[in-house]
């Protein structure tokens, strides 16, 4: 739970600032990573295609864990969105259950980065929305808190508690720092394999399928022949 005591919204601005710049510093770190495990495999085995591909390998990897995280997120407001007592009218949408329905089928498009370029483009085009909506969300739920405070009811579903509500906050602060590193995962992804055509083939960034073409096939079963490449 986050403690909101004290909050108003310049304070909450800041705030929103900071979890902003750690999905900045989550995707710099998750990057240097998938850099530095690409010299090493590269290093120390006999990998029979250029870093750069392994490089996006890794990175895909990465975006699809991060996906499960937002999926995660989504799966916490379809469980508060279906507590929402039926006899509740003017549900807010931040409080319906199309919310995380919405943020779970465009988050699955992560999972598919690597077969054509639409993918990516809608799913770089989903996190946007993703961020600003939960960022609306946090600053809605800081509203109805304010508005406690002072003793006024502004939420119109009865019986949410102000801890219940500082949860949400706090959600909304991780699915924002999951959702900025995704978008700048798919950035990258964009740049390195092409926004609107793949420089690579599908078989050569599929992750279950690396054995893409002959030379593969040579390295595979025999190991003498050498296509080491240097990052």
């Amino acid at each position: 739970m986050v403690s909101v005591d004290g909050w108003d919204y310049e304070g909450n601005a800041y705030v929103l600032i900071i979890v902003y710049l750690m999905g900045f510093l989550a995707f710099s770190m998750g990057f240097l990573g998938c850099y530095q495990a690409t010299r090493h495999k590269h290093t120390n085995e006999n990998v029979p295609h250029v870093p750069e591909v392994t490089l996006i390998k890794y990175c895909t990897k990465l975006l699809r864990v991060i996906c499960i995280g937002i999926c995660a997120c989504q799966l916490i407001l379809f469980a508060h969105a279906t507590s929402v007592p039926s006899t509740a009218l003017n549900v807010p949408i931040y409080d319906s259950v199309n919310r995380p329905l919405a943020g779970m089928i465009m988050t699955t498009f992560g999972f598919a980065t690597n077969f054509h370029p639409s993918f990516r483009h809608l799913f770089g085009a989903a996190m946007v929305g993703l961020i600003a909506f939960d960022t609306v969300s946090e600053v809605h739920y800081l509203s109805i808190l304010m508005c406690a405070a002072k003793g006024i009811v502004c939420s119109p579903i009865a019986g949410v508690t102000t801890a219940e509500l500082q949860n949400y906050m706090l959600r909304d602060f991780i699915a924002i720092v999951l959702e900025l590193w995704a978008l700048l995962q798919v950035a990258y992804l964009c740049l390195s394999v092409g926004c609107c055509f793949s420089r690579y083939t599908q078989r050569q960034l599929s992750i279950t399928n690396p054995y893409s073409n002959v030379r593969d096939l040579l390295t595979k079963y025999h190991p003498e022949i050498n296509f080491k490449h240097s990052v």
